[in-house]
């Protein structure tokens, strides 16, 4: 479990928000096997308005291949930038692959996945299809 503090209240002429934010996460691995996720919220306060929440999570579970080498993942999350307004949830669907030539100093990361982002009451939602790829190398 963790706590984030507030941010900096009054420090724009807009309306800047006080807010403590929450996590709770787990991980579990066993044979190359992997699970883990996380529970977040922050309770927020604006200058001028209601305060509101911003509930979120995510779970993810993966499974090693060949001696470690090679790890496929699936990965399902959303978040709510507000609990008092209606249908303006985001949410991504991930499948992964990644490569591990040398462990973690040199490894190649993909992921392809959908994310959706509720528009509100009424209005259609917005989906993109997503590819993201990562090479890292540490020396």
């Amino acid at each position: 479990m963790s706590f984030s503090p507030p941010s900096q209240v009054s420090a724009t002429t807009g309306n800047d928000q006080k807010w403590n934010a929450y996590r709770v996460d787990g991980i579990f691995k066993y044979r190359g096997f992997s699970a883990n996720g996380m529970d977040a919220w922050a309770d927020r306060t604006p200058e001028t308005g209601a305060k509101f929440r911003s509930p979120g999570f995510f779970i993810q579970a993966g499974r090693l291949f060949n001696r470690r080498q090679y790890e496929a993942a699936f990965r399902y999350g959303q978040y709510d930038p507000s609990d008092k307004a209606d249908q303006n949830l985001t949410r991504e669907v991930r499948g992964a692959f990644s490569y591990y030539y040398a462990r973690h100093g040199l490894k190649w990361q993909n992921d392809v996945g959908r994310v959706e982002v509720q528009a509100g009451p009424g209005k259609p939602s917005v989906k993109t299809f997503e590819v993201r790829s990562q090479l890292q190398f540490i020396f």
